[in-house]
């Protein structure tokens, strides 16, 4: 199931040589945000200090990778918070998963797997959540997503820190 190709024909995108997989988009992710990054986000407003500032800065490599020109607006962000924001359950997260999925689906190119990283981590997220503070926690991630994307959205993310 996590070979499921991204890409919807061979005539989408001759950049795209081959179909992007959910494992090549986890492993992405993975790069940036750490192998163990579900568990830090799940975890994300008890992390101590430290861990917190690390996963901060990955947070914002993550965002200054995957905007920018061709690549994910601040209105798809936008869009996405909006959703997971307004779930009040685990259920209704869920729901989120196949709506994520078909925003990839729009995309092509550059934008399709800066977008697709995104859809995995919430993938990932939602189907590791178990409780209430795990929803939480997917809220506070989204939001932090969401402000640096429009931190960094207009300098193509070079802005200085």
């Amino acid at each position: 199931m996590n070979n499921i190709p991204l890409n919807k024909s061979k005539n989408d995108s001759q950049r795209e040589k081959k179909n992007i997989t959910e494992n090549d988009l986890r492993n992405d992710v993975k790069a940036i945000l750490g192998e163990n990054y579900v568990s830090n986000i799940l975890n994300y407003t008890q992390l101590d200090p430290k861990d917190f500032i690390s996963l901060d800065s990955k947070i914002k490599n993550f965002i200054k990778e995957n905007t920018g020109k061709n690549k994910i607006t601040s209105t798809k962000m936008r869009k996405i918070y909006e959703r997971i924001k307004k779930a009040q359950n685990l259920n209704e997260l869920l729901l989120q998963i196949p709506f994520l999925a078909y925003m990839v689906g729009k995309e092509k190119s550059e934008a399709r797997r800066a977008l697709g990283r995104v859809y995995i981590i919430f993938k990932d997220l939602i189907e590791n959540a178990k409780n209430i503070k795990d929803i939480e926690n997917i809220k506070k991630f989204a939001e932090a997503l969401v402000a640096y994307q429009r931190f960094f959205e207009d300098t193509g993310g070079e802005n200085n820190e």
